[in-house]
């Protein structure tokens, strides 16, 4: 799949979803995986701008490492 990375195209798969589904949001991040942050966050504020929160060490990650969670509303 590396092949379609920095194309666009999950950025606008990930605003479509949210565009289509209004409402409140919250996502969480594995910590090991700084790509993943740095997409999700551009992703968000391109939806909501800064009107979002960051949790850090959030429980609830599969593998039982703390995670990082995103919340924001795009009503």
């Amino acid at each position: 799949m590396k092949k379609y990375r920095r194309k666009g195209i999950g950025r606008y798969a990930a605003k479509k979803v949210v565009e289509l589904h209004p409402g409140k949001w919250e996502l969480t991040v594995h910590p090991n995986n700084q790509a993943s942050h740095v997409f999700w966050e551009a992703v968000i504020k391109e939806i909501v701008g800064e009107d979002f929160n960051k949790y850090l060490d959030v429980k609830d990650v599969y593998d039982d490492t703390l995670a990082t969670a995103y919340t924001f509303s795009n009503r």
